[in-house]
């Protein structure tokens, strides 16, 4: 099993998470919102373990 880091862009990223446009997301970022990112000069990139956390972080549960 290897432990190399997946990076996802922002479109790669806002596809994941359903489909949402690029621009939503980068309002999330913009208001500190979304899932945390990393910069590398310019560029914005998600880990994959990141995006999984923030949609764990938004499941909802009901009860019956």
């Amino acid at each position: 099993m290897s432990n190399q880091k997946i990076y996802y862009n922002r479109e790669k990223c806002a596809e994941r998470l359903g489909g949402i446009s690029v621009k939503t997301l980068d309002t999330w970022r913009y208001k500190g919102e979304g899932p945390d990112f990393h910069k590398f000069g310019n560029a914005i990139r998600y880990l994959e373990e990141d995006i999984v956390k923030y949609e764990e972080s938004k499941k909802v549960t009901q009860d019956n």
